[in-house]
């Protein structure tokens, strides 16, 4: 990999995942990979540049380092009705793919800080902002018949929600 700018906010985890077991290669298709950025149950995430499009993503691999064919689909399954989900307060999914055996997907990247580091208090205006914003991602969310289970400060930052990202165990209705 080759030096890039820091795009990263105060509070951003600089941390190596602890899920992802092997080393992940330097290309993922299109996308090369900078840093980590977190990991979580469903698995680990790094900050990307798309090579074609010329753009940061957020690239996600599944936590396990042989996946089960059930967990492979449940993966693939959640994936496409999120994809399907287009709403200015949800991340947006780009790619499914596979490489070195893994699943992974390619998404939006968000700039800023995840909820768990804005500062508090804060003014009730914000707060009621950030609130409305969240659940206007998940009504989106419960009209595809996606449901959450998962909505932490860790998943969210100011503008959007991830939904079926590192940490999340979405489930579709």
């Amino acid at each position: 990999m080759h030096s890039r700018p820091s795009t990263s906010s105060p509070g951003e985890s600089q941390a190596a995942p602890a899920s992802y077991a092997a080393p992940p290669p330097v290309l993922v298709d299109e996308y090369e990979l900078i840093r980590p950025l977190g990991s979580g149950a469903m698995g680990s995430v790094f900050l990307a540049q798309d090579l074609v499009l010329d753009r940061r993503v957020a690239v996600t691999f599944i936590a396990q380092e042989s996946p089960s064919p059930t967990l492979r689909e449940r993966f693939l399954v959640e994936a496409r009705a999120i994809a399907r989900l287009q709403h200015p307060n949800v991340v947006s999914i780009y790619r499914v793919g596979v490489v070195n055996g893994r699943p992974y997907l390619a998404s939006e990247f968000v700039r800023g800080r995840s909820l768990e580091k804005v500062p508090l208090p804060m003014q009730w205006r914000d707060a009621l902002d950030i609130a409305t914003q969240l659940a206007r991602g998940l009504a989106a969310a419960h009209q595809q018949g996606i449901i959450h289970r998962d909505l932490e400060t860790n998943n969210s930052r100011r503008e959007k929600i991830e939904i079926g990202g590192s940490g999340n165990r979405s489930g579709i209705a």
